[in-house]
């Protein structure tokens, strides 16, 4: 039987939410003093999707593997929500204040997971 933590990698759920965490995780000192509540919510909700995904992909039988799924699916839309807050609470000076936001324009969209 393959060992399961060379398995998890394929997956490309696992992958993007590690993707993820990352991207959360250089981004989060660009935001602006104030949001302390909204960066750990952030890291906290991003890591839980990755690991949950981790954990259903561990699991053997498959009403385990669907509560771990679709909880890393919770937690997905709540970074997205997260993210979104971000987009419309942060200073407008400040260019780079979400995920996958590099432009200088005020204007840009962030990119959000899920």
């Amino acid at each position: 039987m393959p060992h399961r933590e060379s398995t998890l990698g394929r997956f490309r759920a696992y992958q993007v939410a590690l993707r993820v965490v990352g991207e959360i995780e250089r981004t989060l000192p660009q935001f602006p003093r104030g949001h302390a509540v909204l960066r750990n919510q952030l890291t906290r909700a991003s890591q839980s999707a990755l690991l949950n995904i981790a954990e259903g992909a561990g699991r053997v039988l498959q009403g385990e593997k669907r509560r771990s799924f679709v909880t890393a699916r919770g937690e997905t839309a709540e970074c997205r929500a997260a993210l979104q807050v971000s987009r419309e609470t942060c200073n407008s000076s400040l260019t780079v204040c979400f995920v996958g936001s590099t432009s200088n324009s005020t204007n840009s969209e962030p990119s959000l997971p899920g």
